[in-house]
């Protein structure tokens, strides 16, 4: 599975935990679906892991919006 795809399941799981009105858990699992793979680690760096759980305190449309950043 290449980086584009590792990253398209990520997403996919990360969306279907929003979709239940979950924001949290959602940024919580696309962080660690993507350090599964030691390649993608380097992905979700410190900074781009905070955006995200302020993403999540801001609400289910900033986590949407900061998962189809990737």
């Amino acid at each position: 599975m290449g980086r584009d795809e590792q990253i398209a399941a990520a997403k996919v799981c990360a969306l279907a935990v929003l979709d239940e009105g979950k924001p949290n858990k959602a940024v919580s699992t696309f962080i660690v679906e993507l350090r599964k793979h030691p390649a993608m680690a380097l992905i979700i760096t410190a900074d781009k892991q905070a955006i995200g759980l302020e993403a999540a305190f801001l609400g289910p449309y900033y986590v949407r919006a900061w998962i189809n950043s990737f």
